[in-house]
């Protein structure tokens, strides 16, 4: 049996501890192939493991949790390399690739269209007030798709995300709200959403609707 590892550890209080031992998925499935992730970050990945929705989890459980992180990394926030210094592996090798189990749903073909001057990328995944969307995990397989010069940087208040995702040194503006239905990507030019919406043309999928 191989020896538990310090990321394991980490894992491991939040599961002995609280019983966060994840559910539908991995924590590692959330964490992107590079950059800094946070400790909110890393809970609200747990969470997401769980099937939870971050925004409903238990407060007391999410301040325990987050000590918890800083206590194993040493920090606020960490590098994903350094989580692979403590002996994370990406995925688990009993589970699936999370980019080859299923398409990302959408409810009409995603298209680029210009708008005020800028151009946008909108996926339209659910119906307005639809709280359970992934918008996280589907983000971090767009990432993952994109490759290693992909780098996904958000910023949360409430409801309403914003962030940038850097892909081959381009900025791309991204925004969603839990409640709205849709993802937005949006650029100044058209062509780097086009090579966006091509590379993930074969995975995406229109959901009926009946």
């Amino acid at each position: 049996m191989p020896k538990p590892t310090p990321f394991d550890g980490l894992l491991a209080d939040m599961c002995t501890g609280l019983g966060y031992c994840g559910g539908p998925g991995l924590v590692t499935d959330f964490i992107p192939a590079r950059g800094l992730v946070t400790k909110s970050q890393f809970v609200d990945w747990v969470f997401l493991a769980e099937g939870m929705d971050p925004r409903f989890a238990e407060p007391e459980h999410r301040k325990i949790m987050e000590a918890m992180f800083v206590k194993h990394v040493g920090g606020q926030q960490a590098d994903v390399g350094h989580f692979v210094s403590m002996g994370m592996e990406r995925r688990s090798p009993l589970g699936p690739d999370p980019l080859s189990t299923g398409a990302i749903d959408v409810l009409s073909p995603p298209v680029v269209e210009h708008l005020d001057g800028r151009w946008e990328l909108v996926f339209w995944f659910g119906a307005p007030g639809n709280a359970s969307i992934p918008f996280r995990d589907i983000l971090v397989r767009i990432v993952a798709l994109l490759g290693d010069t992909a780098e996904l940087r958000l910023d949360e208040e409430d409801v309403c995300v914003e962030g940038e995702l850097l892909w081959e040194g381009r900025a791309i503006s991204v925004y969603y709200e839990y409640m709205l239905g849709y993802l937005m990507l949006s650029a100044g030019e058209r062509a780097m959403l086009d090579d966006i919406a091509a590379r993930l043309a074969p995975i995406v999928s229109m959901r009926s609707t009946e």
